[in-house]
């Protein structure tokens, strides 16, 4: 499964990258951090012309909630890139 893989952090896909927008994608993750289990969330945008940004959130399985994706979408939705 393609993610992130170093010692101190894992993290994988969890489910399907969707579309965002009109030049993003999203995912789920799920992972460890320093050896507890924690869940993700992730959008990534571009801005055609070979940059772009993503925000990443995580935190402990039991902490994350819904908040989570909604800030993330938030800010997100929030950028604009200037010609």
């Amino acid at each position: 499964m393609a993610g992130i893989n170093i010692p101190e952090l894992q993290l994988n896909i969890n489910g399907p990258v969707k579309k965002f927008n009109n030049n993003g994608i999203s995912m789920s993750l799920i992972g460890y951090s320093n050896g507890t289990e924690v869940k993700g969330y992730l959008v990534s945008i571009t801005n055609g012309r070979n940059g772009g940004v993503t925000i990443l959130t995580f935190t402990s399985s039991q902490l994350f909630s819904n908040k989570h994706y909604e800030i993330v979408n938030f800010v997100a939705n929030g950028i604009q890139y200037l010609n």
